[in-house]
């Protein structure tokens, strides 16, 4: 456990947990900082020796407040973003109560009052999953003995349109095209990054030039709230296959960067205000110019269908881009349907080809420039 001062005058805290992963948190303030301190590491000692945390009496309004503080320094901010939209909805109805007198009728009761709100599925799972979490830190704290929802209620799992469309790899291309004709650099590589290796954004923007091979790309980062996190969505780091075209394309644009040994592939200006703003002002507009989807994520579909045309079976394709092979079939399972009788294609020539004919796309004032 250690509160350091960083060169931006904001405050880190940086701890190990059991299982021997490195984590940090940042804060604006010292205060909160040694706040968060102190709580994780009264979190991890009591977790040694098998103790759990004892507070007073707790409203669930008090009980968040005290979540909330391990929650911010250990989960991403997108995470924490959700739950405090779900606890909007959860106050309300039991912010007030005491936290022992919350059984499970009462668990039950909230989730009928949920219901009745109108909220969508996805909501009320959200919501009542926060509600779980509350309850289970409440063990931990020593306010309940057991965890009331546990055979109560069932938390509703939203219905996800899992029927994804693939950009084809000449949208990819055009779209990279667009981003360095507005003088987008970083932005173009990011783009080829996640549509031609499949990474996450946040993996991508983590990706340090010892990472890149010659055949292939080593992904066991991820940047949250700009800081690197030694460990990916899922906990488990992954090799990828490296396609030809997208090597050249790194090993010009590392070239372009003064050939640096080590260091973020992206460049050390990304954080989450960044990276948004970036998605706003420059992906969107060239994404919708090509027809290339709405988010950056939605590009790593791209190389999905890629390994599919390809015919790779369901586990390489799980391995390669980062997902359970289950939760990789329920999402690509009709791509791979949609592909099944059709001619093996090679990923890296489909890639190629795509790239020489994007390139061969010129507008005219483009080919009058390069004839002068």
């Amino acid at each position: 456990m250690s509160v350091h001062k960083t060169k931006s005058g904001s405050w880190r805290v940086m701890w190990r947990e059991p299982d021997g992963t490195q984590k940090q948190k940042t804060f604006r303030r010292e205060r909160d900082a040694r706040k968060a301190d102190r709580a994780i590491g009264t979190r991890l000692e009591l977790g040694q020796v098998g103790v759990a945390a004892e507070a007073g009496p707790m409203t669930m309004t008090q009980l968040y407040a005290d979540w909330r503080v391990t929650a911010e320094a250990t989960l991403a901010s997108s995470t924490v973003a959700g739950y405090r939209a779900a606890w909007k909805h959860l106050e309300p109805i039991v912010g007030y109560q005491h936290v022992r007198s919350l059984d499970g009728p009462g668990c039950l009761d909230t989730a009928d009052v949920l219901r009745r709100q109108g909220l969508g599925r996805p909501t009320q799972a959200k919501t009542l999953a926060l509600l779980s979490t509350l309850l289970r830190h409440a063990i931990l704290r020593r306010q309940i003995p057991a965890h009331p929802m546990r055979g109560v209620v069932k938390v509703p799992q939203p219905r996800r349109a899992r029927v994804v469309a693939p950009p084809a790899p000449e949208a990819i291309w055009r779209l990279a095209r667009t981003l360095a004709a507005a003088d987008d650099r970083a932005g173009r590589i990011l783009v080829l990054l996640v549509g031609f290796a499949g990474l996450r954004p946040a993996e991508a923007l983590a990706l340090d030039w010892r990472d890149v091979g010659k055949r292939t790309l080593n992904v066991d980062k991820t940047l949250v709230r700009g800081t690197v996190r030694s460990r990916t969505k899922t906990g488990r780091s992954r090799t990828v296959d490296l396609l030809p075209a997208l090597e050249t394309e790194l090993v010009a644009w590392r070239l372009e960067q003064g050939l640096p040994a080590k260091g973020p592939v992206l460049g050390e200006l990304w954080n989450d205000d960044a990276y948004r703003n970036w998605r706003r002002r420059s992906f969107q507009p060239a994404a919708t110019l090509v027809g290339a989807g709405s988010r950056p994520y939605d590009l790593r579909h791209a190389f999905a269908s890629l390994l599919i045309a390809e015919q790779r079976n369901i586990l390489d394709v799980a391995a390669q881009l980062g997902h359970a092979p289950s939760l990789c079939l329920d999402t690509y399972g009709h791509v791979m349907r949609e592909l099944a009788k059709g001619r093996k294609v090679n990923a890296a020539r489909a890639v190629d080809r795509a790239r020489k004919s994007v390139g061969a796309e010129l507008a005219p004032t483009e080919r009058e420039g390069r004839g002068r």
